[in-house]
């Protein structure tokens, strides 16, 4: 689909996309954009894969505005905020590797005696109140443009959940309860929850608990509101931003709770003399929090297991010393995984029948090769590091530091002060965007501000508009939707046959039910069924027309046969009130000039 619709004057936005003209280098953009997710997810090269991250996402959303929902804008801003802030720092890979490099475990006794060090690190960045400031915003904006009716008698739940083409199944499920007094209660609870998250997440007093309060009622908010309506991603990307409420006693209480689930104590032989085996022994110490196992070589000095020396020539002893039960091979490995955090899921994987016997083949196949294996990953013999080259790198360090402790001066000013220009293009955008605080606070005459026009804050927030980090936050607002709309092809086949695309019925029912569309139900449809027949989307038309003649997307429908020609119809239905049925099925012909014929459509499809 053709996206070149900008003028000299309208506003631009960021997308690499547009200058890909050709299908190949699409696919390599999206590939890339995968890749550079996934290595920002496990925490590889982070900051690096993070700006890719972030400028593929944002070119992909920017691309087909059309497409674009609440979660979409609310992911380009996360990614921008976050980019100024330490995510490698924990929980990442790149963590882990900076910890096997800045500690180098000689034997099991220098691995026994590292611990990940309980002291905060604190971070200070204009970036993190951002994050906190975009959250706060959301929710702010969300409730001051709810000024509909509905919102005021409490029926809009009741609407919400009348959207067939939004329900998931556990919303058609719970579809027959939202009525009465369950829809009331549940409409004022979300205006509370909307009117509170600001002050409990910005409380200057008790600020732990407030924000302990917002998370608990958030999350669950956000759960229900995701499992039972499809909105994209905008529930799933607000729980995971919401983390970031977590204070450090947050996580060590959590800590502390899932600890008590793994209360297990192990010992763990292995064969010191392998690099390989030392390498996996100091990796699993860090993955331990909970500090549940002991690492010992042939020369622990404690009570060891009987025949222990034959058995290490072979495989890993895992000993429990107060049942004095021993594992060996791939069940000692597996015991391993259970005494670490979510370790209990691979562990009881590699322990299935079947699976167990393959996991047994393939550790001693490691097991016989080891050395090989120490070779290949360029460890050594007894995986000890040479000592001069740790004192190198520490007398380098110092030389360093100086010159280290410029460098993050500069650059913490530096990006506090881009932060700060984002704020107040983001403030100013949002304060002139949301059409509540104009219908809530302006004037009896439309045309009179509540905040005046200035042309130096103007040109500040199209900076974040550029990355479309717009901050006009009305979900549902000033109330909910009451017509829904779908569209479906109506189309003539080869053999004079008839079929309706986009729907799994044959026939246009009087109302809309989730027989009708369980295929193509999805936010993406929707959308752009929704948004095709606006004046600033009609320039689509054409274009999809051609897509549905080309494409092969629905040869398992029409069973081989060739359209020879079809009608758009955007159809939609209206809610009415608690009580009373809907209005019945409205169609309207998207037309837009197109000749097609099954000559046209062979040849195109043999194109593609």
């Amino acid at each position: 689909i053709h996206t070149s619709n900008v003028t000299e004057y309208s506003t631009r936005y960021f997308s690499l996309l547009d200058s890909f003209p050709q299908s190949i280098e699409v696919h390599v953009f999206f590939i890339v954009a995968m890749i550079s997710s996934l290595c920002l997810m496990v925490g590889y090269k982070t900051k690096f894969f993070q700006v890719l991250t972030a400028i593929g996402v944002i070119s992909i959303h920017n691309h087909l505005m059309i497409l674009e929902n609440a979660g979409d804008l609310f992911f380009n801003g996360i990614l921008v905020w976050t980019l100024f802030l330490p995510l490698s720092k924990v929980w990442s890979l790149d963590s882990l590797l900076g910890s096997l490099r800045q500690h180098e475990e000689m034997n099991s006794d220098d691995i026994n005696e590292f611990t990940y060090e309980t002291k905060s690190q604190r971070v200070y960045h204009l970036a993190y109140f951002a994050v906190l400031l975009q959250l706060s915003a959301i929710y702010f904006f969300n409730f001051i443009n709810k000024t509909g009716r509905m919102w005021e008698d409490g029926t809009a739940v009741y609407y919400l959940y009348q959207l067939e083409t939004f329900l998931t199944p556990f919303g058609h499920f719970i579809q027959p309860i939202m009525v009465g007094g369950v829809i009331t209660v549940l409409t004022y609870m979300t205006i509370a929850i909307e009117f509170s998250a600001p002050f409990l997440i910005f409380s200057p007093i008790y600020n732990k608990w407030t924000r302990r309060v917002a998370l608990f009622f958030l999350m669950g908010f956000h759960f229900v509101i995701g499992i039972s309506t499809d909105v994209g991603g905008f529930s799933w990307v607000m729980m995971s931003s919401l983390l970031l409420l977590l204070s450090t006693e947050d996580m060590d209480a959590i800590r502390c709770y899932f600890s008590k689930w793994t209360k297990c104590q192990y010992i763990a032989f292995y064969d010191k003399d392998c690099g390989f085996c030392h390498f996996t022994a100091r990796l699993f110490k860090r993955f331990d929090v909970f500090n549940h196992i002991i690492w010992a070589d042939r020369d622990y000095k404690g009570n060891v297991p009987n025949d222990l020396l034959n058995k290490l020539e072979s495989t890993i002893v895992v000993w429990d010393e107060h049942s004095n039960e021993i594992w060996t091979k791939h069940q000692g490995f597996a015991k391993i995984l259970y005494a670490i955090p979510l370790g209990c899921i691979p562990g009881f994987i590699v322990l299935i029948p079947g699976i167990s016997t393959i996991a047994e083949y393939i550790y001693d196949i490691i097991a016989s090769n080891r050395t090989r294996v120490s070779q290949f990953f360029g460890f050594s013999a007894c995986g000890i590091s040479d000592t001069p080259n740790v004192s190198i790198q520490k007398v380098e360090n110092k030389n360093l530091s100086y010159l280290g402790k410029i460098y993050c001066g500069v650059s913490k000013f530096i990006t506090n002060s881009i932060v700060v220009v984002l704020l107040i293009g983001c403030s100013y955008n949002a304060l002139h965007a949301n059409e509540g605080i104009e219908r809530r606070w302006g004037k009896n005459d439309d045309k009179a501000k509540v905040f005046s026009y200035n042309r130096t804050l103007n040109s500040i927030s199209k900076i974040p508009k550029y990355a479309r980090m717009i901050q006009k936050w009305n979900m549902f607002s000033p109330t909910v939707m009451k017509t829904e709309k779908w569209v479906v092809a109506e189309a003539t086949l080869n053999d004079g046959s008839k079929k309706l695309l986009f729907t799994d019925l044959d026939t246009i029912p009087k109302n809309f039910s989730k027989e009708f569309f369980p295929d193509y139900r999805n936010q993406f449809w929707r959308k752009f069924f929704t948004r095709l027949n606006k004046k600033n989307n009609k320039r689509y038309i054409s274009d999809f027309k051609t897509w549905i003649m080309r494409t092969d997307y629905f040869d398992d429908v029409l069973d081989g046969k060739d359209i020879r020609q079809f009608k758009l119809w955007q159809l939609s239905e209206t809610s009415q009130s608690p009580g009373k049925p809907k209005r019945k099925i409205h169609k309207v012909e998207l037309k837009k000039k197109t000749n097609f014929n099954k000559k046209t459509n062979s040849k195109s499809k043999k194109r593609n």
